[in-house]
C-alpha cells in the first residue's frame, strides 16, 4: 500500500481497514506500507503507474496493489479490499520490490518501506501532525473548535452560578419545556449513530465532516466495547426522566431532582467536551452528528441555570 505521512484518507484506511484486520488475524497477513513521500516509494508508486497504466487523474494515494488488481482510494480499497483477500491472489512483481517481504524489511527499512504483520507494526507508521488534522477540513475543525471553547465557557459560567445561587428548585418556567424537547433529538441522533457504530454501516453526512470516519474509528467505542451512541442515548434518557421526576412535584417542594438535573446535564457536557476535543485533535475528522449532539447538551446546560425556575433558591451551597 502506497500512503504518504500526511494523508488524511491513508490513515482512515490504516485505521479503519488495516487495523482491524491485522487485530483479528495476527501473523496471518502482511502489509507492505511505502511511504510516497521518500524518493524511493515514489519511484515504487510511479513503477506501479507505468505497469498498470493508471490515468494521470487517478494517481495518488491510498493506492494499494494486491495481487494484479490495484484499488486506489477511500472508497474503493474498503470495498474491494475483504474480497480480494479472500480469494488470497500472488504477490504482483513491481520493478525494483521483491516478492520476498523478509528482503523487503531488510533491504528498504530505512527507506520509509513498512512490513507489518501485526496491529502493534503500526506504530512503526508516522501519524499525522495536529495542523495537517486541522487543515484536512477547516470548515468542519473550526465548527468544532468554537463549539469547543462555547462548551467550556458555558461550564463555567453555569458553575459560578450554581455556586452563587445554588441549583433551581421549584417548577420551571415555559420555556424551559424545551429540555424534553431537545433531549429527544440528542436521543435521536445518539440512537442513530448507536446503530452506525454497532452494523458499521455507512453513516448520512452533510457537506462539512466526515461522519464515517469518527463512527468507525477506535474513539466510538468506550473502552473498545461499549458503543458511544447507545452511552449517549442512556444519558438522554436519564436526563428526560430527571426532568419529569423535577417537575412532577407541587411547587417550591426540594427534591433530589433539583440537584441531579443540574449534575447530569454537567456531566453530559463535560463528556461532550471530551468527545469535540477527540474529532478535530486525534481523530482528524468531523462528524456534524456529534457536533449537533453537543450543541445540544450546552444548550440543555443552559436550561438548569437557577433563573429558570419560578422559585429558585436564594441559599448559596458549599462549592466543595
Amino acid at each position: 500500500m502506497f500512503f504518504s505521512p500526511d494523508c488524511v484518507h491513508c490513515h482512515e484506511v490504516i485505521e479503519d481497514q488495516l487495523r482491524p484486520l491485522l487485530r483479528d488475524h495476527p501473523g496471518e497477513l502482511e502489509f507492505l506500507l511505502v511511504n510516497v513521500s521518500t524518493d524511493e516509494g515514489a519511484t515504487l508508486f510511479y513503477e506501479v503507474v507505468d505497469r498498470w497504466q493508471i490515468p494521470e487523474e487517478e494517481q495518488g494515494v491510498p493506492t494499494l496493489v494486491i495481487g494484479n488488481e490495484v484499488l486506489i482510494g477511500a472508497s474503493e480499497i474498503p470495498q474491494r479490499l475483504p474480497l480480494l483477500l479472500v480469494e488470497a491472489p500472488t504477490l504482483a512483481d513491481i520493478p525494483g520490490l521483491s516478492t520476498d517481504l523478509n528482503s523487503v524489511h531488510r533491504m528498504h527499512k530505512d527507506a520509509g518501506i513498512i512490513v507489518i504483520d501485526r496491529e502493534s507494526d503500526l506504530r512503526k507508521v508516522p501519524s499525522l501532525s495536529i495542523a495537517d488534522k486541522l487543515r484536512s477540513d477547516l470548515i468542519g475543525s473550526s465548527l468544532a473548535i468554537a463549539l469547543l471553547l462555547a462548551m467550556l465557557l458555558s461550564g463555567a459560567l453555569l458553575t459560578r452560578a450554581w455556586i452563587r445561587r445554588g441549583f433551581p428548585q421549584g417548577r420551571c418556567k415555559p420555556y424551559t419545556r424545551l429540555f424534553p424537547f431537545l433531549s429527544a433529538v440528542g436521543l435521536s441522533i445518539a440512537l442513530y449513530l448507536g446503530y452506525i457504530e454497532l452494523t458499521g454501516a455507512d453513516a448520512i453526512c452533510g457537506f462539512v465532516g466526515n461522519c464515517d470516519a469518527v463512527q468507525h474509528s477506535e474513539h466510538a467505542f468506550l473502552f473498545g466495547l461499549f458503543p458511544i451512541g447507545i452511552l449517549g442515548a442512556i444519558g438522554y434518557l436519564a436526563l428526560i426522566a430527571t426532568w419529569y421526576w423535577r417537575n412532577a412535584k407541587p411547587p417550591g417542594t426540594p427534591s433530589p431532582a433539583d440537584w441531579l438535573l443540574p449534575t447530569l446535564t454537567f456531566i453530559s457536557l463535560s463528556f461532550s467536551v471530551y468527545l469535540t476535543f477527540l474529532e478535530p485533535f486525534v481523530i482528524g475528522a468531523i462528524c456534524m452528528w456529534c457536533l449537533l449532539s453537543a450543541a445540544i447538551v450546552t444548550a440543555l446546560l443552559w436550561l438548569t441555570h437557577p433563573g429558570t425556575a419560578v422559585y429558585a433558591s436564594k441559599t448559596k451551597i458549599d462549592p466543595t
